[in-house]
């Protein structure tokens, strides 16, 4: 095949080509002569090594920012950053929990134990919650977090500001403008006219404090910050408080506000920033939320954050969204869902009811005041699961008859528009004190607002309240009892710890399976495993392309030198390739990537099963079921019927090495697997060829990739494992299909599996996707983009004439012939750049004229099918040798498809 028409090398005065593998001069010249790499022209890569001259569409729906850290730019994804993670659970929170639980029974205490498995957050509201080793500390907590199977996603909220919650009593903080004689603050007093002195204190002993710690876990850790609760909101509407409108409250708020945004963005650029918004009934207002808008701008720091957290600690419901956010205004909808008005703001010309419809206001007047800002929704929804139970909506204070809401989910009714719902403010911690505390001493920070209507203590009977924060026992049992928390009965909430009557609905759009690592159920994302992540690109690609480089000139030079950080596979094509401390090991090369400021994504190629390549002898592999006298594989010989001294070498010293190394890294660095490339589909379509349909051969490679995947599934759960699958010039015909499902079907491996990969080292164009997969047969739509077909497959009717069309036949006679099976594509990109270069499109070795294609991204012309374009084969390594190697000896591996007119 390497003697093929369209192989380089099969013409006079063309270069002889290297062994399989090997570096191919001049084939990279070629692909980099006729690379399409997808990207408009003039357009910048961001790596975490390097900025080069083409973009690199990194794994999200969404744009990405760039930064600098440690010397080097990396790129920060902007797509809600609690996708695809697994929320922290405080163990501090369900020792609060257990106190309570002890004491009650039936319904509340069911519902009691099943939320201590439920994320909340965690409130940084004085300086000695910062460092620490215990997880009533943040540095505890990430460090705790750090060490799970797999990193969870930490909220805290920041909540110290000098003046803090100048508009009550309930919450007054540790730091002060000015003090009285007891040490609290004096709000009133504006001696220290723009409160120098409190913010000194604030930024020096606090959020600097902060940000020493977020840099120690940067990247290890996924953190979301909510900043400074009822700040801002209070500068928008409590002016003519003098508590909150003198100018060292003022100075405190908008300066404090400002240097913690800028401070702990710059600390740790991965952590996903929110500022509190207050709720719908406090900003709601159209003159409210210009006032706002305006207070945001004047911060200058819409580019740091993500956007808002509403209802923080509030009782205000979810409710369900409407088409706009004044779709009820004016009484024109009264009557429907959305425009359900329990605290009737509605009939104040108030369009925020509900907090949905606060969202879609919130973001359509930050839009419109503040240039390219769009910002996203956290909901808080630890205490509104119930709605109506206040006589007057303004009441906040331990609500009397409210009730837990919806459990930690991105879920949400409009998730373009809200990244999350989450329990922000901790429920079963009080809002403020009654008058008499329950020890009958007076309260300090007593708040008139504790003695409303409508809260816990105000009536004969009740009992008194605790200082705000401390745990409420009467509290949190009411909660439980009027617990909405958004989930069907019955059901089963999975977290890293432990299991317990209620789902948690993590944050993925797809399900989620669930599997036991070292003793303990964990929660594993059933999401695109490219999503939201940053690539690798092993130096050792760039080490050789620099060989090129060297010698290159103009355009192919120019891209060359792009192509030094666009992400490809490595290839595990023997041994000695699996343990080691340098980039040209699996080892080596998760070791340098969980080293990065952001663990990067690593792809890997599983290749060396016994007897590989039965069809051709490129590349031969180098474990066997029976040896010739010079060391290679017999491929005819079947006296070891079952190969099962192959299998046991390839089993114990191939496929156990790499699942060790995998268990090592499980849930630090992102892997995904691509498994022993043209085995199966040998096993469908070349049973007449004696090397591959004896029953050696058949037992290698059934038995083989079985034992891979469930195995490799084993060591890392998180890995995502994806078979190869030929490509549509191969399987694509529909018996050869029926054939390659039978196979995959009698593997009983779909279950541990994400999908296929399609096209591996292969040619075969994208290509544009039809509506259906077989929409160009029988010569219906010859005309149609989608049905170009430089190979005449569709004349042959085979339906998959491009490698969009074949991912949408595999998927479709996948799940119709494996149950619940929907299997998920990655389409090698590598060399599939130009199309119609060869003369037979059954020749694959060395072709002649072929071009890079599609650089590394998930924006592909399909994301429900196809996750990822790849470079899976690494371009520039030669597919397989001429009859002569450059060095004038013969080559021991030639394959006559090498010489082929193409080649």
């Amino acid at each position: 095949d390497c003697a093929s028409a369209d192989s380089i090398g099969s013409r006079d005065g063309e270069p002889r080509a290297p062994e399989a593998g090997q570096w191919f001069d001049y084939q990279i010249k070629q692909l980099a002569e006729n690379a399409q790499l997808g990207m408009p022209s003039g357009t910048t890569m961001v790596t975490a090594s390097s900025t080069v001259s083409v973009t690199q569409v990194i794994s999200t729906t969404e744009e990405a920012s760039t930064t600098e850290i440690a010397g080097t730019t990396v790129v920060i994804p902007f797509g809600n950053p609690f996708a695809d993670k697994v929320f922290y659970v405080n163990p501090s929170y369900k020792t609060s929990l257990d106190s309570s639980i002890s004491s009650a029974s039936g319904k509340i205490k069911d519902t009691l134990e099943s939320m201590r498995d439920i994320p909340s957050a965690y409130w940084l509201d004085n300086k000695m919650k910062i460092k620490g080793s215990n997880t009533n500390t943040m540095e505890g907590i990430l460090e705790d977090a750090a060490n799970k199977p797999i990193p969870e996603l930490v909220l805290f909220i920041v909540y110290d500001l000098p003046n803090r919650d100048c508009h009550a009593k309930a919450s007054n903080g540790e730091i002060c403008c000015s003090y009285k004689s007891d040490g609290r603050c004096d709000y009133t007093d504006v001696s220290d006219k723009f409160c120098s002195a409190g913010l000194k204190e604030y930024e020096e002993e606090y959020i600097d404090q902060i940000a020493e710690v977020l840099r120690k876990y940067s990247g290890r850790v996924p953190v979301v910050l909510v900043i400074e609760p009822d700040s801002l909101p209070n500068l928008s509407t409590n002016q003519g408080d003098p508590r909150c409108g003198n100018s060292a409250t003022k100075s405190a708020y908008e300066e404090g506000v400002s240097y913690a945004v800028k401070a702990l963005a710059s600390a740790d650029p991965y952590a996903a920033i929110y500022l509190d918004a207050g709720h719908g009934g406090w900003l709601g207002w159209k003159d409210n939320m210009k006032d706002f808008v305006k207070t945001i701008k004047s911060l200058k720091v819409s580019s740091h954050i993500r956007g808002f957290a509403s209802n923080v600690a509030g009782y205000q419901h979810v409710g369900e969204i409407c088409d706009t956010y004044d779709f009820c205004l004016g009484g024109k909808n009264n009557d429907h869902p959305c425009c359900a008005d329990p605290c009737d703001l509605i009939g104040q010309w108030n369009p925020s009811n509900n907090e949905l419809n606060y969202a879609l206001h919130l973001r359509k007047a930050m839009s419109e005041g503040i240039k390219d800002f769009e910002p996203h929704m956290i909901i808080d929804t630890g205490r509104n699961g119930a709605a109506g139970m206040r006589s007057q909506c303004k009441n906040w204070c331990n609500i009397r008859d409210a009730g837990v809401g919806h459990v930690a989910t991105t879920a949400t009714a409009n998730p373009d528009v809200v990244d999350a719902y989450f329990w922000l403010k901790t429920p079963g911690e009080s809002d403020g004190c009654t008058q008499v505390l329950p020890d009958g001493s007076s309260c300090p920070r007593f708040d008139s607002d504790c003695a409303s209507a409508d809260s816990i203590g105000s009536r004969d009977g009740e009992p008194r309240a605790p200082e705000a924060g401390q745990w409420f026992d009467y509290q949190i049992k009411q909660l439980a009892e009027n617990a909405q928390l958004g989930m069907p009965s019955g059901t089963t909430m999975v977290t890293a710890s432990s299991t317990v009557s209620v789902t948690q609905v993590i944050s993925t759009t797809e399900e989620a399976s669930t599997t036991e690592i070292a003793g303990t159920t964990v929660v594993i994302p059933f999401g695109n495993p490219f999503a939201d992540k940053v690539f690798y690109v092993n130096p050792s690609y760039k080490t050789s392309l620099d060989s090129s480089i060297s010698s290159a000139s103009g355009k192919i030079k120019d891209t060359l030198e792009s192509m030094r950080d666009i992400p490809s596979a490595y290839w595990l094509d023997n041994k000695m390739k699996i343990k080691g401390s340098n980039t040209n090991t699996m080892e080596g090369i998760l070791e340098d990537a969980a080293n990065k400021p952001i663990p990067e994504l690593v792809l890997f190629i599983v290749y060396d099963l016994p007897n590989r390549d039965c069809h051709a002898k490129a590349s031969n592999g180098e474990i066997c079921c029976s040896y010739k006298s010079d060391g290679r594989c017999d491929y005819t010989d079947v006296s070891d019927k079952f190969c099962s001294a192959g299998l046991k070498e390839y089993e114990e010293e191939y496929i156990d090495q790499i699942a060790e190394v995998l268990r090592k890294y499980s849930g630090r660095v992102p892997v995904v697997l691509v498994i022993e490339p043209d085995s199966l589909p040998n096993l469908s379509t070349n049973q007449g060829d004696p090397r591959c349909g004896n029953s050696a051969t058949k037992s290698a490679y059934e038995e083989g990739v079985s034992y891979a995947v469930k195995a490799l599934a084993s060591a890392d759960p998180y890995a995502a494992i994806y078979l190869d699958a030929g490509h549509g010039g191969w399987l694509g015909w529909k018996d050869n299909m029926k054939d390659f499902v039978k196979t995959i079907k009698s593997l009983k491996v779909s279950s541990h599996i994400r999908g296929f990969a399609s096209n591996v080292a292969g040619y075969q164009h994208v290509g544009e996707i039809c509506d259906t997969y077989d929409f160009c047969l029988g010569g219906k739509n010859n005309d149609h983009p989608c049905c170009a077909d430089p190979c005449d497959l569709i004349g042959q009717w085979n339906p998959s004439n491009n490698e969009l069309n074949y991912a949408l036949h595999l998927r479709k006679a996948m799940s119709e012939g494996i149950k619940d099976f929907e299997p998920h594509m990655i389409i090698d990109t590598g060399r599939n750049g130009a199309a119609g270069m060869r003369s037979q499109c059954k020749n694959w070795c060395n072709i002649r004229d072929a071009g890079v294609g599609h650089v590394a991204t998930t924006a592909t012309a399909n994301p429900d099918v196809v996750d990822a374009y790849f470079w899976l084969k690494t371009p520039g390594e030669s597919d397989g040798c001429t009859q002569v190697l450059p060095d004038g000896s013969s080559c021991p591996r030639f394959d006559s498809d090498c010489a082929s007119a193409d080649s």
